[in-house]
């Protein structure tokens, strides 16, 4: 926390009424301040008002804050808020991944080794190999959105990220290098998706032309439905994953209980102009959403991870199905024709007349999970606030949700 003093001179501050107010009443916060204050407060019954001034600067008054009793861990851990302040122009992956580790007390972190960041005059830059942007939207190296919104978490002065990225280095292996390319078609759509939520992030000039492009020649995508009953869960690596499998019908038979409309492995392939294998712009087959479920006017997605999954990718990867599925409501990707008579497979029957309806309102995305990455969940809360303060004009929301909770109904 700091007080602004220029030569003993107190100057203005707006309060949240649009009042000014002499600096000489306030004291300055940074977002995990706010969010260790508010917490303390709550549990000692303390009235704590926080003030968004002007230009975004967050603060309350000093009389509130006075009156909170704070633990000597807390204050460390506000101090070290501060050091990382005065530190965050100028630093090179190494030194953002030692900053993170000492925040996050993990000296086991990583930045995956495809990309390169750098931190420079309040901007994060993201530089992704080739290899990278045509692998699965889960590994780290492809998960941009996720590894940007951690990093900006962790250092609020970070005001815009921008990404860059090599060319594909595509297999010479003609069925491999088909798959990839599918890959790298979803990394450039993830890449519009990001642009459109998040007015702090842009790509490099030299990558303008190729979203462009891409954005012209994929203006008429389609969605794929089930056409089967469902098949074991299949791992980003093409083999059946049995106990992600077992998991997953026994997380679907519990949410039930409170919501009749829940089915699992919903497809997410996208085609251009035609649901044909010959048409496919992104991966399908395995590409599905884990659970979905209809409740009211909300359509609620999960991800669903295992004990042993808790990569950082899982932001990307709910990202992406919770922004195909927004599309798919307001129409902007179609189903085919042909879904009029289709067999009513896992509910899409009933998910189809919904949207064609009109009735849903709202998404809902679910980090369904036993733990999320160290960066994640140390941070979560601000985490949430940066994914949904970009979404929320599109009425979706991101939670978390333990897994033990659902199957211990």
């Amino acid at each position: 926390m700091e007080t602004k003093e220029h030569n003993k001179q107190w100057y203005l501050v707006r309060n949240n009424n649009g009042e000014w107010i002499s600096e000489e009443y306030a004291e300055f916060l940074t977002p995990l301040e706010v969010g260790i204050l508010q917490v303390k407060a709550a549990q000692q019954g303390i009235q704590l008002d926080v003030q968004h001034g002007a230009d975004g600067q967050l603060w309350c008054y000093k009389y509130q804050l006075d009156a909170i009793k704070i633990e000597p861990i807390y204050k460390t851990v506000m101090k070290r808020e501060l050091r990382i302040k005065k530190r965050i122009k100028d630093m090179n992956k190494e030194q953002i991944c030692e900053t993170l580790s000492a925040r996050i007390e993990n000296e086991n972190l990583k930045l995956p080794k495809q990309i390169d960041f750098g931190i420079s005059d309040s901007v994060l830059y993201l530089k992704i190999e080739g290899n990278a942007v045509r692998d699965n939207m889960q590994t780290d190296g492809s998960a941009f959105e996720g590894w940007s919104i951690c990093i900006k978490s962790y250092f609020p002065e970070i005001k815009n990220v921008e990404l860059n990225w090599d060319l594909p280095l595509y297999s010479s292996n003609t069925q491999v290098r088909q798959r990839e390319e599918k890959h790298y078609n979803r990394f450039l759509l993830r890449v519009i998706f990001f642009l459109r939520h998040y007015n702090w992030f842009n790509i490099h000039k030299s990558k303008k032309d190729t979203i462009r492009l891409f954005s012209e020649d994929h203006s008429n995508l389609l969605i794929n439905y089930p056409t089967n009953k469902g098949a074991e869960k299949v791992s980003r690596e093409g083999n059946i994953n049995k106990g992600e499998a077992k998991l997953e019908r026994l997380v679907m038979d519990k949410l039930r209980k409170s919501v009749s409309v829940t089915d699992h492995q919903l497809p997410v392939g996208l085609f251009d102009g035609e649901v044909k294998s010959k048409r496919t712009c992104t991966p399908r087959g395995a590409s599905q959403i884990d659970l979905w479920q209809i409740d009211k006017d909300v359509l609620r997605i999960f991800e669903l991870k295992d004990e042993t999954n808790n990569k950082v990718g899982i932001i990307s990867e709910l990202m992406f199905y919770a922004n195909v599925m927004n599309e798919v409501n307001k129409g902007r990707i179609k189903y085919p024709q042909s879904i009029e008579t289709a067999t009513d497979y896992r509910n899409i029957q009933y998910l189809y007349r919904s949207v064609k309806e009109e009735k849903i309102n709202r998404i809902e995305a679910v980090f369904l999970v036993y733990t999320l990455h160290p960066l994640i969940e140390y941070n979560l809360d601000i985490i949430l606030d940066i994914i949904n303060d970009g979404m929320a004009a599109d009425a979706i929301s991101f939670k978390k949700i333990l897994v033990t909770d659902i199957i211990s109904i």
